[in-house]
């Protein structure tokens, strides 16, 4: 935080001057304390927090849906997926989950198995 005010602050703006800010602006209702992490305390804003909070409340209230249900058959047609990837399609393609995730190392052929789905 203290690089984006800097960035933004008048030339020959002080290090103790940019440090109230921050200050002042963690400590307004426009910002929330998130949690704990090895950097120190994280902090998010109300207005992402509650963005979230509605993503999450859609996500729930859709996971049984009943769409976007395919013939496990007919999923992997003309492409050549490995069998976690298989898996991965069919489980997204078959359960009528409203909203789902895939969740995999970088490089494992996540966007290329979605292709399929």
């Amino acid at each position: 935080m203290l690089r984006v005010l800097a960035e933004h602050a008048p030339e020959g703006a002080t290090v103790p001057v940019l440090e109230r800010r921050a200050e002042e602006f963690l400590a307004g209702q426009q910002v929330e304390a998130v949690g704990v992490a090895r950097t120190g305390v994280q902090y998010s804003t109300v207005e992402l927090l509650a963005i979230e909070e509605q993503l999450l409340d859609n996500a729930i209230a859709r996971r049984d849906d009943g769409v976007g249900v395919c013939d496990a058959a007919t999923i992997s047609a003309g492409r050549s997926l490995s069998p976690q990837q298989a898996a991965m399609v069919t489980k997204l393609t078959t359960d009528g989950a409203g909203i789902a995730g895939a969740i995999g190392a970088a490089g494992t052929g996540k966007t290329y198995a979605l292709g399929v789905a």
